[in-house]
Formats: structure tokens, C-alpha cells, sequence
């Protein structure tokens, strides 16, 4: 446990100051050109990192959808009294901040038995708390998918008299361009942060070092010029992924649904 808080600690202090540490002993016009090469080259450290985070990203955004998904469209569907309060309490979860997130998963392991506290500073612990972070943001956005639809099709479901299970096949048949970006919403919620990484694996190279930690703390790297390049080459895959995730997410949902400004 000492050894995985110590690797922890020690991926954080390069972090304090950011990639503006970098700067000072980098030439930016050089950095930009590097990274715009390393993007285009497909460096090995670069795509490495990348691939790391898409793996984490996936397994902890996949695992929310798989109960997300199904939670939030039984909680649309469901009479039982306190469904708005569940719904909002839903909606407060998807809002906390990441760190808050990942302390309260690191707690956990740590306090887990069966060596749970091992787990910290290895890349399950990166999808544990994206998990978390995920499953609130899928859950929610489920439920106003599935309880727009129930709102719109409910007279008429009711009026041809069909049986439960028809209609909730119906609702959920409706629903599915909005609950797929609800699954891309929640995939980019993991992608995106950087928080309860750090606060339960790191920045460790080549074990738990994401786009996001590696982009914001800067890699730890000899040549403070390959390490800005990196890092800003990170930060460029990073953002058109979350553009591309955005993207899709906004044309999957109902016009009425779509954000006035897209």
C-alpha cells in the first residue's frame, strides 16, 4: 500500500505546475511543429497513452451503460412514488466534480478487503472511478430519454390497449437514438476528465498515465521540448475526440432535445 501511495505522490509533484513548466526551456513555435508530427507519425509513446485511454475510458463507460442504462429507463417507467427525487438525485450525482469522485473511489479501495488497496495505481483503478463518474451522467440522461417518449406515445399506447410489455418494447424502440448518446455522453464524461485519475492511479508512465493527466501535468520526459510537444499533441487527440463524441451525441437526440447553440 506505502509503495502505491509513494508512485501515486511522486506522479503528482511534476503535476503542480502543469505543462507551464515546460515552457521556460521549450521553443513553442518548435513544440507546435513536433506535435503536429507526432499526431501524424503516430508515435509510439503517443499512440500508447492514447490506447491506454480509450481502454480505461471503455471498460468504466461500457460498465455504467450496462447498468445506466436500464436503471434509468425502469426509473422513467416506473409509478413508485420518489421517481422525481431519484431522478434529481441522478442529475446531482452526474454534476459532482471528478476529484471528489475519484477521492471517494480511492477511499473505497482502500478501505476494500481482500487487498483492495492494492489496486491503486493501476489502470482498474482508472476504470473504477470512471465508472462512477460515468454511471450517474448515463443513468439521468436515460431517463429523460425514456420518459420524453413515454410522455409523447403514452395516450396512444394506452388507447390501442396493448399489453405492458409491448409497450415498454415500443418506448424503448423510440428511445434508442437518445439512450445511444446517452451511452456517448457518459463515454466522453470518462474520456474527458482528469481529477479522479489522478487521484487514484496517478500519472504513472506507462501504467496509468491518460491524454488528460499526461496533457494537464505535462509527460515526465528528459527534453522539456518533446515533453511539451507530447503534451500537446495529447491535448489536440484528446479534443477531437470529445468534439467527434459531442458531435454524434448532439445529431443521436431529438430536435427538441438539441442544444439551442448547435
Amino acid at each position: 500500500m506505502e509503495g502505491t501511495g509513494d508512485r501515486i505522490a511522486a506522479t503528482a509533484e511534476p503535476g503542480i505546475a502543469g505543462v507551464s513548466a515546460l515552457l521556460p526551456g521549450a521553443d513553442l513555435a518548435q513544440a507546435v511543429g513536433d506535435a503536429g508530427r507526432l499526431l501524424l507519425t503516430l508515435d509510439p509513446l503517443l499512440a500508447e497513452i492514447v490506447l491506454r485511454s480509450l481502454a480505461v475510458a471503455l471498460s468504466g463507460a461500457g460498465a455504467a451503460c450496462l447498468i445506466g442504462l436500464p436503471l434509468g429507463a425502469m426509473l422513467a417507467l416506473s409509478s413508485a412514488p420518489g421517481r422525481g427525487a431519484a431522478a434529481g438525485a441522478l442529475s446531482a450525482l452526474a454534476a459532482l466534480p471528478p476529484a471528489c469522485v475519484g477521492v471517494a473511489a480511492g477511499l473505497a479501495l482502500a478501505a476494500a478487503p481482500a487487498g483492495g488497496a492494492a489496486l491503486l495505481g493501476s489502470p482498474l483503478a482508472l476504470a473504477l472511478a470512471q465508472f462512477l463518474l460515468a454511471l450517474p451522467v448515463v443513468a439521468a440522461l436515460a431517463y429523460a430519454a425514456v420518459s420524453a417518449e413515454r410522455a409523447t406515445h403514452a395516450a396512444t399506447l394506452r388507447a390501442m390497449r396493448v399489453g405492458r410489455l409491448f409497450a415498454l418494447a415500443t418506448l424503448l424502440r423510440e428511445a434508442r437514438p437518445a439512450l445511444l448518446a446517452a451511452a456517448l455522453a457518459g463515454l466522453a464524461r470518462a474520456l474527458g476528465e482528469t481529477g479522479a485519475a489522478l487521484a487514484v492511479g496517478g500519472a504513472i508512465p506507462r501504467q496509468t498515465q491518460l491524454m488528460s493527466t499526461a496533457a494537464a501535468a505535462g509527460p515526465a520526459l528528459p527534453d522539456p521540448s518533446r515533453g511539451l510537444a507530447l503534451a500537446l499533441a495529447l491535448a489536440a487527440a484528446l479534443a477531437v475526440l470529445a468534439l467527434a463524441l459531442h458531435a454524434a451525441a448532439t445529431l443521436l437526440r431529438p430536435p427538441a432535445e438539441a442544444p439551442a447553440h448547435a
